[in-house]
């Protein structure tokens, strides 16, 4: 619910959003709310990134992320075991081409699937 609640958002969600969001819409504890993100930081699905002095919460691009029914993006260094007919896409994060969490570089690489 926490993951996805971040995933799907239309925005950077700072840990406070993802409190409030959740506490209002499934009555869920804020604290229960507070200790899912830690977990899920924890596990590398989750990642606090820093933008203008505020802290946001987003997916982790650190290891292997599904793209698409068929892209998974990981970065160098990390294994990952392809599925037969998915294509695994090597991205080593930098300035000049990030780590696939960009939506132009979402978009782009949704795109090879057309």
């Amino acid at each position: 619910m926490i993951y996805n609640t971040i995933a799907e958002a239309d925005r950077k969600l700072t840990p406070a959003d993802v409190e409030k969001k959740l506490a209002r819409a499934d009555w869920i504890d804020r604290k229960a709310v507070r200790l899912g993100i830690r977990e899920l930081v924890s596990s590398g699905k989750l990642s606090y990134t820093y933008l203008y002095g505020r802290s946001f919460i987003e997916k982790s691009f650190r290891r292997p992320v599904r793209i698409s029914e068929r892209i998974v993006v990981k970065p160098p260094g990390k294994r990952y075991r392809p599925q037969s007919g998915e294509v695994t896409i090597s991205i080593a994060s930098g300035t000049a081409f990030g780590n696939g969490s960009h939506p132009s570089t979402y978009l782009a690489l949704r795109a090879l699937d057309y």
